[in-house]
């Protein structure tokens, strides 16, 4: 987590979520594999193994 703040790893994993979006809709990808890709970035960004 983000400084312990649920929030702010909330609006993090959003922000991420919706420029995933964007660079999907300029590439013609289907939105849902960015947002397939964005779970994936998530994880290694906000999870609780730091070994990953």
């Amino acid at each position: 987590m983000i400084n312990g703040s649920t929030f702010a790893e909330i609006a993090a994993i959003l922000g991420l979520a919706t420029l995933a979006g964007i660079i999907g809709q300029r590439l013609r990808q289907p939105l849902i594999i960015m947002f397939l890709a964005t779970g994936i970035l998530a994880t290694f960004c906000f999870g609780d193994n730091p070994q990953l």
